[in-house]
């Protein structure tokens, strides 16, 4: 039996921003592309290769229709195809949150970490080690 490509998941009008006051800063473009993913860095070797579909992307994040769930504040390494297939360099991610479907797979909002605010994100995860370190000593 063969399998066909279900893309019914483009229903944006029933589904959150995914913003507390769900307005956007950018303009995202709603144009479906194959994402594939692993976690980052990868610890074991069956921590594979996953394959998702844009439902919308922008300079600064995408969301991505998926089989798996995915831990918030997770680093991703991402990467976009186009039409051709020909993929985009390769991105890192966090994962801002991950909602259940209702069909057994999962949305994924994911905010890419660029230069701009890649110093940001070190230095609340450092600041998070050290309270966590005082608290156990």
């Amino acid at each position: 039996m063969s399998q066909q490509l279900n893309l019914d998941f483009l229903d944006i009008a029933t589904l959150p921003i995914g913003t507390a006051n769900n307005t956007r800063v950018e303009e995202r473009t709603q144009i479906v592309r194959i994402v594939e993913y692993t976690p980052y860095p990868r610890r074991t070797r069956n921590e594979r290769r996953r394959v998702g579909f844009t439902r919308d992307s922008s300079p600064s994040g995408m969301c991505l229709a998926v089989e798996n769930p995915e831990k918030s504040g997770a680093l991703l390494r991402v990467v976009k195809t186009d039409v051709d297939g020909n993929a985009a360099p390769d991105t890192l991610a966090r994962v801002a949150w991950c909602e259940p479907r209702g069909d057994g797979r999962f949305w994924l909002g994911l905010d890419v970490i660029s230069a701009t605010n890649i110093g940001r994100m070190l230095k609340v995860r450092h600041t998070a080690r050290r309270q966590e370190v005082a608290v156990h000593n």
